[in-house]
C-alpha cells in the first residue's frame, strides 16, 4: 500500500532537483557574468529550465538504471558458469562497466548547464555536454576528480567537528553540532 506513496515521494523529489539545478546553473551563470543575480534569478532561472532538466533527469536516470540492469544481468548470467570463470568474468564486466560510467559521466558533465544556459532540449544538451568535452575528457576528468576531493576532504573534517561535538556534549556541543549541520547543507548546495 506504501509504493503510492514511495511513488509520490520520487516524483516530488526529482521535481524539486530539477527545478533547483536549472534555478542553482541559471543563478551562478548570471554571477559569473557579472548580472544582478538575485534570488528571483534563481525563481526565473529553475522556472524556466524546469522541464527540459525534468526531461534531463529522467532520461538520465533512465540510461544509467538501464546501464546497472544490464550489468546485473551479465553478472547473473556467468553465475551460472564454473565458479572459478564466473569469478573472472564478472570481475571484468563490474571493472568495464565503471569504466563505462565514469566515461559516461565525464562526457555528460556539462549536460544541464547546457539545458539551461543554452536552453537546449534534453537531447540537445546532451548532445552539446559531448561536444564540450571532445578532445577535453582528462582534464575535464581530472576537475572533476578534484572538486570530488575536496569535497570529500571537507565532508571528513566537518564529520570531525561533529563528532567533536558529541564528545564534548552540553550545550558547547550541540552549538558545534548545529554549526556544522548547516556547513554541510551550505558545502552540499554550492
Amino acid at each position: 500500500r506504501a509504493w503510492p506513496m514511495v511513488g509520490l515521494v520520487v516524483l516530488l523529489v526529482l521535481a524539486a532537483g530539477a527545478w533547483l539545478s536549472g534555478g542553482q546553473i541559471g543563478y551562478l551563470v548570471a554571477r559569473l557574468r557579472g548580472q544582478p543575480a538575485t534570488v528571483a534569478t534563481f525563481f526565473a532561472s529553475g522556472t524556466a529550465a524546469f522541464w527540459p532538466v525534468l526531461g534531463s533527469s529522467l532520461l538520465s536516470l533512465a540510461v544509467t538504471g538501464g546501464m546497472g540492469l544490464a550489468i546485473g544481468l551479465v553478472v547473473l548470467v556467468f553465475s551460472g558458469l564454473p565458479m572459478a570463470v564466473s569469478r573472472v568474468l564478472n570481475v571484468i564486466v563490474v571493472v568495464a562497466g565503471v569504466v563505462a560510467m565514469v566515461w559516461a559521466l565525464v562526457r555528460l558533465s556539462l549536460w544541464f548547464v547546457a539545458v539551461v544556459v543554452d536552453q537546449r532540449g534534453p537531447l540537445g544538451g546532451l548532445r552539446a555536454s559531448v561536444e564540450a568535452t571532445r578532445g577535453k575528457w582528462w582534464k575535464t576528468f581530472g576537475l572533476l576528480a578534484l572538486l570530488g576531493v575536496i569535497g570529500m576532504s571537507a565532508t571528513v573534517a566537518l564529520n570531525l567537528l561533529a563528532g567533536l561535538g558529541v564528545v564534548l556534549g552540553g550545550p558547547g556541543g550541540a552549538i558545534l553540532q548545529v554549526v556544522v549541520t548547516i556547513l554541510q547543507m551550505l558545502i552540499v548546495n554550492l
